[in-house]
């Protein structure tokens, strides 16, 4: 085992990755995410001035090995499974998975999980994709929220299948009332960046 001074090198080491990764990521946000020659419709049924389009970052590879450098620090040690809303949970969890086998940060058997917009009704039907059982401890992740809709729709329908929420990790938060949402059904919310971050507010 590490001697103490050599664990908080290592920490130290892990805590200065964590804010390159940070502050690079919001370099990327602002200058390859955000839109703002609104109005856009957005996925919550409102329209903005501004628009988030995170995929952009969540199909680079470099991009996205920072992203799950910043959500694996953010997994309580008991997290059994990671997932979300399909499509924009699948690269983040994908992301996770891969990297906790390579540093053994979680579980060996931390598995992945995503939740269909609409009930499959081939095949083996449901609308979780991914095996959860009763008792699971389960993240959710996202790439933006905004009223929080769709990630309360992914704590819906894990909870259906007895698995207990632990928190919403989510790339950006545009400070919409998710956290308000979140909040009020008892779950911790965290968001790597909020639109205060990514607009310089």
């Amino acid at each position: 085992m590490p001697s103490r001074a050599k664990q908080g090198e290592i920490a130290m080491a892990v805590a200065t990755r964590l804010d390159d990764d940070r502050t690079i990521l919001l370099e990327a946000i602002r200058s390859r995410c955000l839109k703002t020659d609104g109005p856009y419709r957005l996925g919550s049924g409102g329209t903005s001035q501004y628009y988030l389009d995170i995929r952009v970052l969540l199909n680079d590879g470099e991009a996205l090995a920072r992203i799950a450098r910043l959500v694996i620090e953010r997994l309580p040690n008991e997290t059994d499974a990671v997932g979300g809303m399909m499509s924009s949970s699948i690269p983040i969890s994908t992301a996770v998975l891969l990297l906790n086998l390579q540093t053994h940060r979680l579980k060996e058997t931390l598995r992945g999980f995503w939740v269909r917009q609409e009930e499959k009704t081939h095949g083996l039907g449901g609308l979780v994709s991914g095996r959860l059982e009763r008792n699971d401890h389960i993240v959710v992740v996202d790439d933006v929220t905004t009223q929080g809709k769709s990630v309360m729709k992914v704590v819906d329908a894990v909870r259906e299948l007895g698995a207990r929420v632990l928190k919403v990790v989510t790339i950006v938060d545009r400070e919409e009332g998710a956290g308000a949402v979140l909040k009020s059904h008892r779950i911790p919310f965290d968001p790597i960046f909020t639109s205060g971050d990514i607009l310089g507010k």
